[in-house]
C-alpha cells in the first residue's frame, strides 16, 4: 500500500455531512482533519464549500481556507474531457432539474487535475476523492462520483478509510 504521506484527499460533501455527523461522537475530529488541510494534504473545489457552508462549520473553513480551489486552465481541461466522456457515453452526473450534487463533476475533475499535476512535480503522489457514496456501475444516465472516478483511474474513499489510512485513532465523546 502507498505511504499515506504522498496522498492528497479531495473531498466531496458528502464527506463533510459525514464529518458533521461523526464528530458529535467523535471528539477531535475537526482537528484531526484540519491538520491534513494545514499540511496541504486536503482539498476541495469551492462548490463544495458552497454545499456543506453553515453556521456550525463555517469557522473551520475559514480557518483553512487554503483548501478551497476554484478554476484553473488544468481544472478546465478535466472538465472538458469528464463533461466529453459522459456525453459520449449518455452519461451525466448532474441532474438539471434538481439542486442537489452541483459540485460532482468538480470533485472528479479537480482530482483529474491534481493528479496529472502532482503527478508533473512529485512523481509518485496521488490524489484520492474522499466521499460517502459507493459505485453503481451504471452504464447510461446519471453517474455517482465513484462510477466517474473508477472511470478515470481515481481510488475513491470513504472518511472512514482516510481516518484509516492516516492511522488517526480519535477517543469517543
Amino acid at each position: 500500500m502507498r505511504d499515506p504521506t504522498d496522498l492528497t484527499y479531495c473531498m466531496d460533501s458528502s464527506a463533510f455531512i459525514d464529518m458533521e455527523r461523526a464528530a458529535k461522537h467523535v471528539p477531535g475530529l475537526w482537528e484531526a482533519v484540519g491538520d491534513l488541510a494545514d499540511r496541504g494534504r486536503l482539498i476541495m473545489h469551492k462548490e463544495v464549500q458552497g454545499e456543506c457552508m453553515n453556521e456550525e462549520n463555517e469557522a473551520w473553513f475559514d480557518a483553512h481556507h487554503g483548501i478551497v480551489k476554484s478554476f484553473s486552465p488544468e481544472l478546465g481541461e478535466a472538465m472538458a474531457q469528464l463533461q466529453a466522456d459522459l456525453t459520449t457515453d449518455g452519461q451525466f452526473m448532474v441532474d438539471p432539474s434538481s439542486n442537489r450534487d452541483k459540485a460532482d463533476p468538480w470533485v472528479v475533475a479537480l482530482a483529474m487535475a491534481e493528479n496529472m499535476r502532482q503527478r508533473d512535480l512529485f512523481g509518485p503522489a496521488e490524489v484520492v476523492v474522499v466521499a460517502h457514496e459507493k459505485a453503481t456501475g451504471t452504464k447510461k444516465g446519471k453517474v455517482r462520483i465513484p462510477d466517474a472516478c473508477v472511470r478515470y483511474g481515481i481510488r475513491c474513499i470513504s472518511l472512514r478509510d482516510l481516518l484509516e489510512n492516516e492511522g488517526l485513532r480519535l477517543g469517543r465523546a
